[in-house]
Order: C-alpha cells, then structure tokens, then sequence
C-alpha cells in the first residue's frame, strides 16, 4: 500500500497537519507502509504567506505550487491512498480532489479538524478572500470522499449525513513528548499566564480584557502575561509579553507557563474546534481555564483538571484563584497530565489512526 499526503503546508510548520498526522508517520513506518508528502506550500513560500504586501512574490510561489500540484498526477500516478488535509489548494474549485477520485479511482481520506466549510468569522468582511475561496466545497469533497475523517462529535454531525463513512479521529499529542518539563523559576518570580496559536485566533483574547486589566491592576509585576503565535498583538493598557511561535523554542516557552488559557467566541466555527490548547497545556502539567465551548466541555472537568469560565467575571475569579495558589495549579495540573495521558494521548489512539488508513486500502 502506498499513500500519498496532500497537504496545504510544509511540514513540521503548522500544528493541525503536525497532529492530525505527521505524529504518526512512524506507526506507517513500522507496519511497512510507503508514504509520500506533497505540500502545496514551499517554505519560503509559508514563510510570507500569512504577512502583508510580497504580492508578486505571493503569484510566483502560488503559480509554481500549482504546477507541482499538476506534477503529481505522473509523479505519484502508482499510489493507493489519497490523503488529504483539509484541501489540496486554497481557491473555489475541487479540480484536483476530483481528478484523483474520478478519474485516477483513487481511495479518498479526507481529514480536517475545524468548521473549515464555512469562513472564519475573522475573515468574512474581506470581500476578495469571498470572491475566491468557496469553504462549502468542503462538503462536496466529504460526500464523494472514501472516508472523510474530523476532529470531534460536532464535525461529524455535520458531515455523517453526507457520507456514512465518516470517522472521528480526536487531536492528540506524544506525551513522551509533550511532558511536564523542569522549570528554572525562582522563588518570587512572577506567575506566568500563557496562551498560545495563530495570528487569526487572537480575537478571541478579547474575552480576556476584563480579566487581565483586574490581574494587573491588583498584582502588578507578580504575574506576567505571554502570549505565543503573534508578536505584534498587543492589548490596550494592559502589559502582555507577545512573541512569534518557533518550533525549536516550543517546549521551553510552553514549560514557562503557570496557567493556560482558551478562551472562544461561542459560535459555529469555534464549536468546531477540537481543544488543542488545552490538552497542550494540560500535557505539560499545566492548569487550564477554558471557554466552555465544544469539546471543551467534555475535556476539562470543571474544579477538577481545569476551569471552564462563562462570564468575563469568571475569568477574572479563576484566573485570581489559580495565580493566588501555587498549590492548587499543581494539584489541577497533575489531573490535567492524566486526562491526555488515559483518554487524548497518541498512544491511545494510533490504532484508530491505522484502522482507518488501512480500511482505505483498496485490498481489503
């Protein structure tokens, strides 16, 4: 069995594609099953993609990333498996996803991990980003797919009824990897509240302003604010620490953190989501204070491994009673390690993961 993974990005750079399947690439590896990887983006072309301006320097690496496309109808004509995360290119059309099925009769898995078939609320009111993506193409591709693969129960109401085959395959992390990590803090150093994700998920922060502002006020420099994903992000009147995600600096900055936090706007597109953050910091031994959207709800056990928080009040009280107690962060936290470890570890579930790449096969 040969597979081929396309993907929007090049690997090791995004964090869906790094845990909805790059982390099980070795499991492929041990049962002997050959596997190629074609990203749509180069990196130097990931590298500009999300900034301002680079305009013709955008239309060049788009153009070539369009050629490679076409290039792997000869380059991996042999292949098995067709899988694909959450699109082969960025625009309206499913030409490539069609060809591969209809035409070459390939197997389809199709996985993706957020609302991916309606826009992000963020980006809505860009009248360019309507008139040349189409995320409802999302749904076409799920209802001639093989097996369409989602993160949580939420996505897969969504798309059972278009296709009987659909699977649920949860967003988990390494825990050998993703591990309590010994902190160098001293005595009197300042509680760390950290978050961390990508540039369009900071609106969210807003739910914080309240809380944050209260905190700063009344404890000052003793806790300090770190936000990981967006260096530029900055909140009004409020002293927050704001630094660009690196993958080679990611535990470390990660282990700093006293509290972690995952705050959402309960809408459709955040129900959609599948709680990464919070079972990344809980992985480390980190308590959590959620938004109690999604699976959220069915991850953290309020008191227990985690708060979830309804009312900007609630931030504020959980947030103060987490920063206020040292021993109690530890005790959340412990809790939080063992939730991922028992139910959202890889370990836990690269059978799954195998199950259904190997139910794909054509041979079975």
């Amino acid at each position: 069995m040969k597979i081929l993974f396309i993907v929007p990005y090049p690997l090791r750079s995004a964090a869906g594609q790094r845990f909805r399947f790059e982390q099980f690439l070795p499991s492929l590896d041990m049962k002997g099953i050959k596997y190629f990887i074609s990203p749509f983006m180069t990196r130097a072309f990931y590298k500009i993609a999300f900034q301002r301006g680079h305009i013709l320097t955008k239309l060049f690496y788009t153009f070539c990333a369009y050629v490679r496309r076409f290039q792997d109808f000869i380059k991996y004509w042999d292949v098995d498996i067709i899988y694909i995360y959450r699109e082969a290119q960025p625009f309206r059309f499913i030409f490539f996803e069609w060809m591969w099925k209809k035409i070459f009769k390939k197997k389809i898995l199709f996985d993706f991990d957020d609302a991916i078939y309606q826009l992000d609320p963020i980006l809505r009111h860009q009248w360019l980003l309507n008139l040349i993506k189409k995320p409802s193409k999302v749904l076409k591709i799920c209802s001639f797919s093989d097996i369409p693969i989602v993160g949580n129960r939420y996505l897969y109401e969504k798309i059972y009824p278009l296709n009987q085959n659909t699977r649920i395959l949860q967003t988990v992390l390494d825990t050998d990897v993703f591990k309590p990590q010994l902190r160098k803090k001293k005595h009197g150093d300042p509680v760390c509240i950290g978050w961390s994700g990508s540039p369009t998920t900071t609106r969210h922060l807003k739910l914080l302003t309240f809380a944050f502002r209260k905190l700063k006020e009344k404890y000052g420099s003793s806790l300090h604010i770190k936000l990981i994903g967006d260096s530029s992000y900055q909140m009004n009147g409020i002293d927050i620490e704001s630094i660009s995600w690196n993958l080679d600096d990611e535990l470390i900055e990660l282990s700093n953190i006293d509290i972690g936090i995952m705050p959402l706007v309960n809408d459709d597109w955040s129900r959609g989501k599948c709680g990464f953050k919070a079972l990344l910091y809980m992985s480390l031994g980190v308590p959590a204070v959620c938004s109690p959207v999604g699976v959220n709800s069915d991850i953290v056990v309020h008191g227990k491994n985690g708060y979830l928080a309804h009312t900007e009040s609630d931030w504020f009280i959980y947030l103060e009673q987490l920063v206020c107690n040292e021993l109690k962060r530890h005790r959340m936290g412990e809790e939080g390690r063992k939730t991922v470890v028992e139910n959202y570890s890889i370990e836990k579930h690269t059978s799954t993961f195998l199950a259904i790449v190997e139910s794909g096969s054509p041979t079975l």
